[in-house]
């Protein structure tokens, strides 16, 4: 992978693990409740989630999409935290739908508690992903003297 590939990668990487941080977390919550409550999702996390999906459908919809885009670099990412490769795209298609709804109060039915928690297992994933990055690029010396302070 060239450098800039590579950059434009663990960017992606490192700014979406803050965000699957508190979507992990979330979704746990709303798992072990088994509802959603109204505004259960900040509107800041909400749209950054949008954000990821939209990116994500772009790298769907163009496989070729090189990495050094947004929607290529997270699609990368995304489709490397599916556990089964072969059916990442229904995969992700799925987490977007379920991710859309997360602004609907309601009780969750079986279908959707396991779901909640299995994308929750995803954005740990990413969030794992992103942290490692971030660490990455502090012992490498990336980031100035200043953030090690």
């Amino acid at each position: 992978m060239s450098q800039g590939l590579d950059d434009m990668y663990r960017n992606r990487a490192e700014h979406y693990g803050f965000l699957a941080g508190r979507v992990a977390q979330k979704l746990g919550e709303i798992a072990q409740k088994k509802s959603i409550g109204k505004e259960e999702i900040m509107p800041g996390v909400y749209a950054d989630l949008r954000q990821f999906f939209s990116e994500v459908e772009e790298g769907l919809k163009n496989p070729h999409l090189p990495r050094s885009t947004p929607g290529g670099s997270t699609y990368a990412m995304a489709e490397k935290m599916v556990v089964n490769r072969r059916t990442a795209g229904i995969t992700l298609r799925k987490y977007d739908k379920f991710s859309k709804a997360l602004q609907q109060p309601r009780r969750l039915t079986g279908d959707e508690i396991a779901l909640a928690m299995e994308m929750g297992n995803f954005f740990r994933e990413i969030e794992r992903q992103g942290n490692s990055e971030a660490y990455t690029r502090r012992v490498s010396g990336e980031y100035s003297d200043h953030y090690l302070r």
